[in-house]
């Protein structure tokens, strides 16, 4: 701005400097409103230009943030792909902490696996035993010893004879209710035959040509026989082949007889059981 000076002489010296001090400080308060008026322009185009860059800043990277697409970000400028290059990075953090936190998802799912595994086990023991129950089960107690019935009951014999299965670690408990026998003679007559014939075995074995086990764990069976009154122990064998028999004479085995049979945890197998009491009289039908 261009200030004017002049010399104005004798009285209105004092009034004309006065009038240019005014208009002077007039001219200056016109001049401080006008840079007052540009710093508020310059300062309203700072807020403009910041308030809209921070938010399309704070927009893309919401907008980015949200979608989770990286495509989203993508600018028609650099900036924007730069942008858009921070917000995949913090896409991937957040990437990867969903990762972890399916990870422990997994690890949970994990553990019910394993803990739905282990109460398998342990409700069945450990057995992989896939044999069916046999039509006596349940019967792996005394108390629960099934009761089987009679497939003769005639004055020179009382017999029983079915299949069964045996699952390893198990026990087999029958109830032989011999009160029902309809036997005639002296009780001292009495002969008791017991067999069992684990499958692959057969009733008279290799003497007479027929097949036979080797020995085994996988092919051992136990029998224990007791007479039921007081439980007092008959009889008790084992056998490596998978096949036992027995036999008794005398008039206990007209009473009521309890047997057990039982293997090894390794034995799983299906068998075949025979009782009969006769007279010793009658002649063995296994004769080769």
């Amino acid at each position: 701005m261009v200030f004017a000076l002049a010399c104005i002489p004798g009285d209105g010296g004092d009034d004309g400097a006065g009038g240019g001090s005014e208009t002077t400080e007039e001219s200056g308060a016109t001049d401080t409103t006008t840079e007052s008026t540009d710093t508020s322009t310059e300062s309203t185009d700072t807020t403009t230009e910041t308030g809209t860059t921070e938010s399309t800043d704070t927009t893309t990277e919401t907008g980015e943030g949200e979608t989770g697409e990286g495509e989203t970000g993508e600018g028609e400028t650099g900036e924007g792909e730069t942008e858009s290059g921070e917000t995949e990075s913090g896409e991937t953090e957040s990437g990867e902490t969903e990762t972890e936190s399916g990870e422990s998802t997994d690890s949970s799912t994990d553990t019910d696996t394993e803990s739905d595994t282990t109460d398998t086990e342990t409700d069945t023991g450990g057995s992989s035993c896939l044999l069916a129950p046999d039509i006596h089960e349940d019967n792996d107690t005394l108390e629960t010893a099934a009761v089987p019935s009679w497939n003769a009951n005639q004055t020179w014999s009382i017999r029983a004879h079915f299949d069964a299965t045996l699952c390893g670690g198990d026990d087999d408990w029958y109830y032989f209710d011999l009160d029902v026998n309809q036997l005639e003679g002296d009780g001292e007559s009495f002969l008791f035959k017991f067999d069992v014939i684990v499958d692959g075995s057969s009733w008279c074995g290799a003497g007479c040509g027929e097949s036979t086990l080797p020995a085994a764990p996988e092919n051992t069976i136990g029998v224990n026989i007791y007479s039921a009154a007081d439980m007092t122990l008959l009889h008790e064998k084992v056998s490596s082949k998978g096949r036992l028999d027995l036999e008794g004479v005398g008039p206990i085995y007209g009473q009521d007889i309890v047997v057990q049979i039982y293997g090894l945890a390794e034995a799983d197998f299906e068998y075949q059981l025979n009782f009969e009491v006769r007279f010793d009289l009658i002649e063995d039908e296994c004769e080769c």
